[in-house]
């Protein structure tokens, strides 16, 4: 392996790049963000150890796929965490918008996972592209239809049931 190479894309008013030491921080409070994480499932609240290995995980994935989870930035700093995760066992890859709680209500999710979204299918053209949106997200939902996704069926996960929401190529 020659390294890991992981883009930095951008939209008119985000940056979505590597995760790197600095947003250690800032994983850790959304992560402990009852707010932000009430629709997740994962389990009780991480702590600085079990976000660095996220970080890890994430970078790792990149290597491993292509592709994975990226951190986001708006002009002030650190907005979230967005991408693709497609688990060893998952039949197709996974978008994932996670924006943090100063974020909400900007459009920031539905921009950023467009861009993710877009270049997923332009340098991976995956057959088919998800994501799974717990039944009571109704903004994260929101965000997938605002990207063309169609609801297209259910999945149980930590005990919750999730709508699965699958994506095409963009035109």
């Amino acid at each position: 392996m020659d390294g890991i190479y992981i883009p930095t894309l951008k939209s008119p008013r985000l940056t979505l790049r590597a995760f790197c030491a600095d947003d250690l921080e800032h994983l850790l409070a959304m992560a402990n963000d009852p707010e932000v994480t009430r629709h997740l499932h994962e389990g009780p609240a991480p702590s600085a150890g079990d976000i660095w290995q996220r970080m890890a995980f994430a970078l790792g994935h990149w290597g491993l796929r292509g592709y994975g989870m990226m951190a986001v930035d708006d002009q002030d700093g650190f907005v979230g965490r967005l991408g693709i995760y497609h688990p060893h066992d998952a039949p197709e890859p996974q978008l994932s918008y996670i924006p943090c709680r100063r974020c909400w209500g900007k459009g920031y999710a539905t921009e950023g996972a467009g861009v993710i979204r877009n270049w997923m299918f332009a340098t991976h053209r995956p057959r088919r592209l998800t994501s799974q949106i717990a039944r009571d997200n109704i903004a994260s939902a929101r965000v997938a239809f605002k990207l063309g996704a169609v609801q297209d069926g259910t999945t149980e996960r930590a005990g919750a049931m999730f709508d699965i929401w699958s994506y095409s190529t963009p035109t």
